[in-house]
Formats: C-alpha cells, structure tokens, sequence
C-alpha cells in the first residue's frame, strides 16, 4: 500500500512539473501578437492576440518577434532583452503623450529592433526612443514626431553600443531629432533618413562615432548638425538646408558630396572639414569656409 502511495506521488509530481514546463513555455512564446480588439490576458497568440506591446512583451521569449494583426495604437513599452517589434505594413503606433514611447534597458549582449513603428507624442511624448543600455538598437522604417525632450535618445551608460537607422523619419520634436552620448561609447550608422523642423537635427557628444549616408537636416530651427566633446561625424552624399547653423563642427565633422543650402549660417566651428567636393554656395546667408581640406583617396 505504501508502495502505491509512493508511486501516486511520483507520478502527481511529474505531471505538476509538466504541466509548469508547459505553461512557462506557452508564456515565452518566439512570436507573439497584439490587436486593438485584443486582450493582454490571452496568451498573445495569433488567434488570441494581446492588446498592448507591454503585455505582449512578457509574453515573448528573448529574440523573439512581436507583430501586429491590424492598425491600433499599442502603447508605450520598456525592453529588457533582445527582442524585435515588426508592424510594417499595419499602420501602428505608440501614442506617448507624458511618457518615453520605448525604454530600451537591455542587456550588454542584446539587440532591439524596431521596424515601421511610428512613435507619436503629440506634442507632449518626452522621448520617443530612449536607449540606456544594450548591445545594439536598430530602427528600421520608423517615424518619430511630436516630442518634447527629443526624438531618439542614444546614451549607453557603460561600454560600446550600437545604433543602426535606416528610412527613418524625425519630425517635429523639441530639442534633438536624434541626440548620441552618454558615459560608454555610440557607435552609429544612419542612412536615407530626414530630420526636420526640430531644434537640432542631429547633436553628438561625448566619444559618439557618427556616419551618415544619404541623409536630410532640414529646418531645424537651430543646427542641422551640431557635434561637440570629442565626438566625429562623418557625413556622406546628403542635403543641409534651411537650418539655423548647417553645420556646427566643435569637434570633428567631415563632410563629402553634401549641399549645404540657405541655411542662415552654412558651417560654423573650428573642426569642418571638406573632401573638397561639397556644394557649400548655395543660398546660405553667411557661408564660411571648412577649416580643412582633406585629400581624396
């Protein structure tokens, strides 16, 4: 009888440990799903989406993918791990009136990804991308506006990260449309992506590393580029135009194959340097020459 006993134990302890296993794995799903008609007490799976990225992203393994079943705002959100958000083609956003849109508080060796979101403050977001720590943030197709303390924030506190920036879109934010610093060192790559009417286009600081491929400052309100500390901002086949100060180069700025037109103050500083193909006549008000003329190799 004893025996028996132990046998039913035995087997009710492998079923309870089953049963956990099973259910842990139905909550870290590596694709999840939100709808606006969704509830973020299901699961998040396709037949039972979730309402918001914040519910959804509990529910999704590390590396995993969010994605979106139709159109909806779905919330601000804080990531903590590697993780992809994918709603090309859906027409979703985050609304962040009073709020950060996405928090990224990752760890050293994660990477986010964010593709074809559109961050929306309304005039009242704080910032729409703010990155304090992780290995690497991509954003991919994104649209940022309506900010009051800037479009993307890029300040690792420790160490070496990175930030990719492809097709994106920031416009209309307070202070920067995308401002790379911090403690650690911003490694950053931006290319076919526009800048308009903020009050800095792009502002680098600390040791950040910037280069820039076919990319637009337009209309901001103070500089298109400003770069100071010990910060380099490589700058490759673009336009300038309509900004405050075109270029401020307080440390490190060079420039090849980009028009610098009817800015008030085309280049400022004592760092511009030129490849000696730049279109720097255009229309400014006051022009002024780069302080140095590099070599063409």
């Amino acid at each position: 009888m004893r025996r028996m006993r132990l046998v039913n134990l035995f087997g009710v302890l492998v079923a309870l440990v089953f049963l956990f296993l099973s259910k842990s794995a139905a909550a870290q799903a590596s694709r999840t799903w939100v709808s606006g008609v969704g509830d973020d007490a299901n699961p998040c799976s396709r037949t039972a989406p979730c309402k918001t990225f914040a519910g959804a992203i509990s529910r999704t393994a590390a590396g995993g993918v969010i994605s979106v079943l139709d159109p909806g705002g779905y919330g601000a959100v804080t990531i903590t791990k590697s993780i992809t958000i994918d709603v090309r083609g859906t027409n979703s956003s985050i609304l962040n009136s009073g709020s950060n849109g996405v928090t990224v508080n990752a760890g050293a060796t994660d990477t986010v990804i964010l593709r074809g979101l559109a961050i929306q403050g309304v005039g009242a977001g704080l910032v729409g991308v703010k990155f304090v720590s992780g290995k690497s943030l991509v954003l991919e197709d994104c649209q940022i506006t309506g900010q009051t303390q800037g479009a993307i924030d890029f300040q690792p506190a420790t160490g070496t990260a990175s930030l990719f920036m492809k097709n994106v879109f920031a416009a209309g934010n307070l202070v920067n449309g995308v401002n790379v610093g911090g403690a650690g060192t911003a490694n950053v790559t931006i290319t076919n992506s526009h800048f308009y009417d903020n009050v800095v286009g792009l502002h680098a600081a600390g040791t950040a590393r910037v280069t820039i491929h076919d990319s637009v400052f337009g209309n901001n309100a103070s500089k298109g580029i400003f770069c100071e500390g010990s910060a380099e901002v490589n700058m490759d086949h673009g336009l300038i135009a309509g900004n405050g100060t075109g270029v401020q180069g307080d440390s490190t700025v060079r420039l090849s194959e980009v028009l610098i037109g009817h800015n008030t103050l085309a280049l400022a500083g004592a760092k511009v340097s030129s490849f000696g193909n730049n279109r720097v006549n255009a229309g400014n008000v006051t022009n002024n020459a780069p302080s140095t003329t590099l070599p063409q190799q």
